[in-house]
Protein backbone atom coordinates (compact mmCIF):
# COMPACT_ATOMS: atom_id res chain seq x y z
CA UNK A 1 0.00 0.00 0.00
CA UNK A 2 1.52 3.59 -0.89
CA UNK A 3 0.52 6.43 1.55
CA UNK A 4 0.14 8.71 -1.70
CA UNK A 5 -2.48 6.94 -3.11
CA UNK A 6 -4.25 6.76 -0.12
CA UNK A 7 -4.40 10.47 0.16
CA UNK A 8 -5.23 10.40 -3.11
CA UNK A 9 -8.19 8.97 -2.50
CA UNK A 10 -8.72 10.96 0.32
CA UNK A 11 -7.98 14.03 -2.02
CA UNK A 12 -10.78 12.51 -4.71
CA UNK A 13 -7.86 11.94 -7.04
CA UNK A 14 -8.70 8.17 -7.49
CA UNK A 15 -11.14 6.13 -7.72
CA UNK A 16 -12.12 3.69 -4.95
CA UNK A 17 -11.28 0.45 -7.25
CA UNK A 18 -7.36 1.77 -7.60
CA UNK A 19 -6.90 2.32 -3.56
CA UNK A 20 -8.88 -1.43 -3.42
CA UNK A 21 -5.89 -2.32 -6.14
CA UNK A 22 -3.59 -0.69 -4.73
CA UNK A 23 -4.01 -2.74 -1.30
CA UNK A 24 -4.33 -5.65 -2.68
CA UNK A 25 -1.43 -8.10 -1.35
CA UNK A 26 -0.34 -5.45 1.37
CA UNK A 27 -0.92 -7.72 3.92
CA UNK A 28 0.51 -11.36 4.11
CA UNK A 29 -0.17 -13.69 6.93
CA UNK A 30 3.20 -14.80 8.50
CA UNK A 31 1.95 -16.84 11.14
CA UNK A 32 -0.95 -18.08 13.50
CA UNK A 33 -1.96 -14.96 14.89
CA UNK A 34 0.70 -12.72 12.71
CA UNK A 35 0.95 -10.59 9.60
CA UNK A 36 3.04 -8.41 7.96
CA UNK A 37 1.88 -5.27 6.20
CA UNK A 38 3.78 -3.44 3.35
CA UNK A 39 3.13 0.09 3.48
CA UNK A 40 5.22 2.75 1.23
CA UNK A 41 5.03 6.14 3.32
CA UNK A 42 5.22 8.97 2.34
CA UNK A 43 8.65 11.04 2.74
CA UNK A 44 7.87 14.45 2.34
CA UNK A 45 7.77 17.79 4.87
CA UNK A 46 4.11 18.36 6.16
CA UNK A 47 1.16 16.38 7.29
CA UNK A 48 -2.26 15.67 6.31
CA UNK A 49 -5.12 15.99 8.26
CA UNK A 50 -7.36 12.90 8.76
CA UNK A 51 -11.24 13.50 9.45
CA UNK A 52 -14.36 11.46 10.37
CA UNK A 53 -15.17 12.38 6.83
CA UNK A 54 -12.04 10.11 5.28
CA UNK A 55 -13.14 7.26 7.64
CA UNK A 56 -16.59 7.43 6.83
CA UNK A 57 -16.05 7.06 3.04
CA UNK A 58 -13.60 4.17 3.54
CA UNK A 59 -16.28 2.50 5.79
CA UNK A 60 -19.18 3.55 3.22
CA UNK A 61 -17.21 1.83 0.72
CA UNK A 62 -16.41 -1.33 2.57
CA UNK A 63 -20.16 -1.64 3.65
CA UNK A 64 -20.72 -1.42 -0.68
CA UNK A 65 -18.35 -4.32 -1.11
CA UNK A 66 -15.90 -1.78 -2.71
CA UNK A 67 -13.26 -2.67 -0.05
CA UNK A 68 -12.99 -5.17 2.06
CA UNK A 69 -12.69 -5.76 5.80
CA UNK A 70 -8.85 -6.36 5.50
CA UNK A 71 -8.65 -3.36 3.06
CA UNK A 72 -9.61 -1.58 6.28
CA UNK A 73 -7.41 -3.22 8.75
CA UNK A 74 -4.22 -2.48 6.48
CA UNK A 75 -5.54 0.98 6.27
CA UNK A 76 -5.84 1.48 9.91
CA UNK A 77 -2.99 -0.09 10.93
CA UNK A 78 -0.86 1.98 8.06
CA UNK A 79 -2.51 5.63 9.03
CA UNK A 80 -1.59 4.39 12.90
CA UNK A 81 2.43 4.04 12.35
CA UNK A 82 2.08 7.11 10.14
CA UNK A 83 4.40 9.86 10.19
CA UNK A 84 2.47 11.78 7.61
CA UNK A 85 -1.49 11.31 8.66
CA UNK A 86 -2.49 13.26 11.76
CA UNK A 87 -5.52 13.95 13.21
CA UNK A 88 -7.65 16.05 15.61
CA UNK A 89 -6.15 19.12 14.96
CA UNK A 90 -8.33 20.84 13.10
CA UNK A 91 -10.88 19.43 15.54
CA UNK A 92 -10.11 18.19 18.91
CA UNK A 93 -13.53 16.78 19.56
CA UNK A 94 -12.79 14.47 16.20
CA UNK A 95 -9.41 13.13 18.04
CA UNK A 96 -11.46 10.52 20.39
CA UNK A 97 -13.76 9.21 17.43
CA UNK A 98 -10.90 8.63 14.69
CA UNK A 99 -8.68 7.29 17.34
CA UNK A 100 -11.37 4.54 18.78
CA UNK A 101 -12.29 3.98 14.87
CA UNK A 102 -8.60 2.93 13.74
CA UNK A 103 -7.90 1.12 17.16
CA UNK A 104 -10.87 -1.29 16.59
CA UNK A 105 -10.41 -1.62 12.68
CA UNK A 106 -6.83 -2.17 13.21
CA UNK A 107 -7.40 -4.62 16.20
CA UNK A 108 -10.49 -6.70 15.48
CA UNK A 109 -9.27 -9.81 18.23
CA UNK A 110 -9.50 -7.50 20.67
CA UNK A 111 -12.13 -4.82 20.29
CA UNK A 112 -14.35 -6.13 17.51
CA UNK A 113 -14.40 -8.25 14.50
CA UNK A 114 -14.62 -6.83 11.15
CA UNK A 115 -18.33 -7.55 10.50
CA UNK A 116 -20.79 -5.94 7.99
CA UNK A 117 -22.85 -5.10 10.69
CA UNK A 118 -19.99 -3.44 13.04
CA UNK A 119 -18.80 -1.30 10.01
CA UNK A 120 -22.43 -0.19 9.71
CA UNK A 121 -22.02 0.74 13.84
CA UNK A 122 -18.57 2.06 13.17
CA UNK A 123 -20.23 4.39 10.02
CA UNK A 124 -23.29 5.76 12.95
CA UNK A 125 -19.87 6.63 15.18
CA UNK A 126 -18.32 8.62 12.83
CA UNK A 127 -21.52 10.36 11.88
CA UNK A 128 -22.86 10.89 15.52
CA UNK A 129 -20.42 10.37 17.88
CA UNK A 130 -22.63 7.62 19.70
CA UNK A 131 -20.39 4.28 20.16
CA UNK A 132 -22.42 1.31 19.95
CA UNK A 133 -21.03 -1.22 19.03
CA UNK A 134 -19.84 -4.64 21.23
CA UNK A 135 -20.83 -3.74 25.10
CA UNK A 136 -22.34 -0.25 24.51
CA UNK A 137 -24.82 -1.85 22.23
CA UNK A 138 -26.22 -4.56 24.78
CA UNK A 139 -26.14 -2.35 27.64
CA UNK A 140 -28.61 -0.02 25.52
CA UNK A 141 -30.72 -2.79 24.25
CA UNK A 142 -31.51 -3.67 27.80
CA UNK A 143 -31.75 -0.32 29.30
CA UNK A 144 -34.40 0.15 26.79
CA UNK A 145 -35.65 -3.29 27.15
CA UNK A 146 -36.15 -2.76 30.93
CA UNK A 147 -37.57 0.90 30.72
CA UNK A 148 -40.20 -0.09 28.16
CA UNK A 149 -41.49 -2.92 30.71
CA UNK A 150 -42.19 -0.56 33.32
Amino acid sequence: MKETRLRAYFDDEIAVDILAADLSDSQEKTGYDTAAVYIDQINVEGEYELTRQHLLRLCECCIGGHLTPKDLNTVAFALMISEYFTWGNADPADYEIIERTLFDWDNPDISHPLTLDNFKGWREFLLTGEYNLGDNKLKRKKRNTRHNNT
